[in-house]
């Protein structure tokens, strides 16, 4: 306790605040390392109080105590030690005047987080599954009330620190702690940290107690929700207070001067320390340091490069204390290799306005593959090789490492999505209020910013809008080719019918006419018979057997009755004394028309007009001379 007194007065950071008493388990272990190096002996046992309640004790004592001087002490601590001693409390006293009864009832206790009762209400199949990517859980959580589900979230490390403005990615948050640091030099700052304003050089008290609370904040993240706290940041004045100067309270929560957030700084430091922004001294008697300063106060004026060795970022307490700032430094093109990155050029840091082009360059040379310059590969910087350790080379290739906006954690995208509709892409922006109201409900219970909901609502609606428009287009595709296929089976399968159907009626036609004349048909009744076939195959009343066997049969009686009249004619003729020579074609056939037989139908079963003389003159001559140049053709051939 002194020494934690002692510490705090001298400025240096410590681990608990004044006042505070050694924990068990701390002394446990410190009397553990001592026995193991035989400065001290411990024997534990159990002693018998007055009461016969047997206590369990462990004494510690030096190695050259007497054993029967340690069995008395046993004897007379059985004696005096009381059955249930109670520890010594601090005790508040309050002037005010309290009123006790009815009127103030004691609010009930409040029970555990559905955190914990949903890990043990529905446990999933998988034992190895964590709490953080259950679906199932999620959505139990998300059936509480909103002030449960704000509680609930606000147990997330990353939405806890994001309210009170940490930033997430670790390259942003180096370039805020050097920018900040460089203000400090510029505007003079009266910290009484800043050991020369005109060499750079800070001790690293400065960003324990001496930085404004909204700078502290976005490099320590916090450990527990506090009202007070977020009213604090809520106002410029409160953003631009030392942490030093909040109330006494706060300093738990941020940590203020303990090993935690100096070891956080210590892990910023490093990372600007490998790009050369920063190094690392230590105090030095020689004659030629590497670097002085002017005397102020009781701090050294001269200082070499520290060795790094003997200290890491996860021993504070042995780090160094000193750090200069450079004023120029080399920038290397580390998305293009992660061990042995292409020197590029040497940049200056000189001033903030310098710094931030930096930056931005580095950022680029981190993050762009396809960076369009020309590597100085035949230069070396005029500042050194790089020394950059592989942690931190993949800490400044991630593009997280560069990402300055709000991250929202697994949960807190689960929740959103509840207000986003999958089938239209609507958000509460589609609404016709803006999603105002609602949207500032969300931020409330997710404990996220506005303008990040408002962000994520239009990506996202932009995102479904797109995938939808192409889904939509998919399946126009798909309809189309799925219609036209049906279409192409539909042909296919009404030519196949129909084929069936002709091959059908032709099988029913022979049938037919088997039946009515099983004997071959010659001639005119051929021709006839023919005509009748060629309307039962067009016909659709094919079922009618008995009207087509009657249309046989009169077109084969029709026939005979016109050949009858013929040799009839050709007998009644007159013999030549002189004999006539036959004509090469035969005479035309001339049929007597039925009496039954209406005009119309004559009409129709003669067919279609037949063409004019002089066309079939045309054609005759046209195919004579075809095939007189055919004939010749052959002939020369």
């Amino acid at each position: 306790m002194a020494l934690i007194e002692s510490l705090t007065k001298s400025g240096e950071p410590t681990s608990a605040p004044v006042g505070t008493r050694i924990d068990k388990r701390t002394a446990n272990t410190t009397f553990n390392n001592m026995e193991s190096r035989g400065r001290i002996k411990m024997l534990k046992t159990s002693v018998t109080t007055h009461t016969g309640v047997s206590r369990p004790a462990c004494i510690v004592y030096l190695p050259d105590i007497d054993p029967a001087k340690i069995n008395s002490f046993l004897t007379d601590l059985g004696r005096t030690l009381p059955p249930n001693e109670p520890q010594p409390m601090a005790v508040k006293k309050i002037d005010k005047p309290m009123e006790y009864g009815a009127a103030h009832p004691t609010p009930a206790p409040r029970g555990a987080l559905p955190l914990q009762l949903l890990q043990m209400e529905q446990p999933g199949d998988d034992h190895k599954e964590r709490w953080s990517k259950n679906a199932v859980r999620a959505d139990q959580l998300f059936s509480y009330d909103d002030a449960t589900i704000r509680d609930v979230l606000l147990t997330e490390r990353t939405t806890l620190g994001q309210l009170y403005g940490f930033i997430v990615g670790k390259a942003v948050r180096a370039r805020e702690l050097h920018l900040s640091t460089l203000q400090a030099f510029e505007n003079s700052s009266s910290s009484s940290q800043i050991v020369s304003r005109d060499q750079r050089i800070v001790h690293i008290s400065y960003y324990c107690h001496d930085l404004p609370l909204s700078t502290y904040c976005s490099v320590i993240s916090c450990l527990s929700h506090s009202d007070d706290l977020t009213r604090l940041l809520a106002t410029e004045e409160g953003r631009q207070t030392l942490v030093r100067n909040i109330p006494a309270h706060l300093h738990s929560i941020l940590q203020i001067g303990r090993s935690r957030a100096r070891s956080r700084f210590l892990d910023t430091l490093e990372t600007l320390r490998c790009l050369k922004l920063v190094t690392p001294l230590q105090v030095t008697d020689s004659d030629t340091p590497w670097i002085t300063c002017a005397a102020n106060g009781d701090y050294p004026t001269a200082f070499d490069v520290d060795s790094l060795e003997g200290w890491t970022v996860s021993t504070p307490m042995s780090a160094p204390v000193y750090w200069h700032f450079s004023t120029m430094v080399p920038l290397h093109l580390w998305a293009i290799s992660e061990t042995a990155p292409p020197f590029w050029q040497d940049i200056s840091v000189a001033s903030c306005a310098d710094s931030i082009v930096y930056w931005r360059l580095l950022q680029e040379a981190c993050t762009n593959k396809q960076i369009s310059v020309f590597p100085s590969s035949h230069f070396s910087s005029a500042n050194g090789p790089v020394n950059t350790s592989t942690s931190a080379a993949r800490s400044l290739r991630r593009a997280i490492s560069w990402n300055p906006d709000y991250v929202f954690t697994w949960h807190q995208t689960q929740y959103l999505k509840r207000f986003v509709g999958l089938s239209t892409g609507n958000t509460p922006l589609q609404h016709e209020d803006g999603g105002g109201p609602r949207i500032e409900k969300i931020s409330w219970v997710i404990s996220a910013p506005q303008h990040a909901i408002q962000e994520y609502f239009r990506l996202t609606h932009s995102k479904l809008t797109k995938e939808l428009e192409k889904a939509r287009r998919k399946l126009e595709r798909k309809t189309t080719e799925i219609n036209a296929k049906l279409a192409t089976e539909t042909k296919i399968l009404l030519a196949k019918k129909g084929a069936e159907a002709r091959i059908q009626r032709e099988t029913d036609w022979d049938d037919m006419l088997h039946r009515v004349h099983p004997a071959p048909l010659k001639g005119a009744a051929s021709t006839r018979v023919r005509r009748v076939r060629t309307r039962f195959l067009q016909s659709s009343s094919g079922k009618d057997v008995q009207k087509w066997e009657g249309e046989i049969t009169d077109a084969i009686h029709e026939a005979n009755m016109a050949a009858k009249k013929v040799l009839n004619v050709a007998k009644k003729r007159p013999i030549a004394t002189k004999p006539v020579p036959l004509p090469l074609a035969f005479p035309p056939t001339v049929s007597s028309n039925p009496p039954e037989k209406s005009i119309e139908l004559l009409i129709a079963e003669q067919g279609p007009p037949i063409p004019s003389r002089q066309a079939n003159k045309v054609k005759t001559k046209r195919k004579v001379k075809v095939k007189d140049s055919a004939e010749g053709a052959y002939s020369c051939g």
